[in-house]
């Protein structure tokens, strides 16, 4: 049976809520109408030939990024981490739900792929930005206010970033999806996620660093599927709790 994304991301949110023992249905409805984000966005990719120009619903963009919408406005976080910024759409989401907590901060590390120079990574992953774009452009000036953008390698920045931030509230790994670069993320990462807190990290399918840290922090996580190009499910992101 085909299901809607509607459909599919209320299966999400009841699954991830069971998982937490919270209830992310608190603000369902308005993630599903947050017209704001989807007016944001597209007044940013108006001009930009390799981007859809408009959208009908929030459900258009990955479970990925309106999870953590959700998730954000219910366990309202302090500081969060994030690695691998690109565009800057998981980003946005990340902002918005931040400034309506009126509270919390989001450090963002980035490696940057131009579309003059090509992939910075080494995972076969070859997205590059938009020719004379830089990395979270799609995000706005309000959003900027809580946001520091960090440019380099991830596991050369994050020490000074844990330096100066010795306790986050969320960790999300989507940088580089090497063996190393995930395991290392993971490890610098998790001492300074407060009790409570959640780690995430997506394209888990890239190989087994993920699960072989939860089997290191005796974590079981939670497993989210997500559509590919060919409508077929598959692993994609997962998430644990400290």
């Amino acid at each position: 049976m085909n299901k809607t994304g509607e459909e599919l991301f209320s299966l999400y949110l009841k699954r991830t809520s069971d998982y937490l023992k919270v209830d992310l249905f608190e603000y369902y409805d308005e993630m599903k109408n947050n017209k704001e984000i989807i007016r944001e966005i597209e007044e940013a990719v108006k001009d930009v030939d390799s981007f859809q120009k408009k959208f009908n619903d929030i459900f258009e963009f990955r479970f990925f990024r309106t999870l953590l919408y959700v998730l954000i406005r219910v366990t309202k976080p302090g500081t969060i981490v994030e690695t691998g910024v690109m565009h800057g759409l998981s980003s946005k989401f990340i902002l918005n739900a931040l400034r309506k907590n009126n509270n919390g901060k989001l450090i963002s590390v980035d490696l940057p792929s131009f579309f003059e120079s090509g992939p910075a990574n080494k995972d076969g992953y070859n997205f590059t930005l938009p020719k004379g774009k830089q990395p979270g452009w799609i995000t706005n000036e309000d959003d900027k206010k809580i946001w520091e953008l960090r440019i380099g390698k991830s596991l050369e920045v994050l020490p000074d970033v844990f330096d100066k931030n010795k306790e986050i509230s969320i960790f999300i790994h989507d940088s580089e999806h090497t063996y190393e670069t995930m395991w290392s993320e993971l490890n610098l990462a998790w001492p300074h996620i407060k009790p409570g807190g959640i780690c995430i990290c997506d394209n888990i399918e890239s190989n087994t660093s993920f699960f072989d840290f939860c089997l290191k922090v005796g974590k079981i996580p939670l497993v989210l599927p997500a559509p590919g190009n060919d409508g077929l499910m598959s692993i994609r992101f997962a998430l644990i709790q400290k």
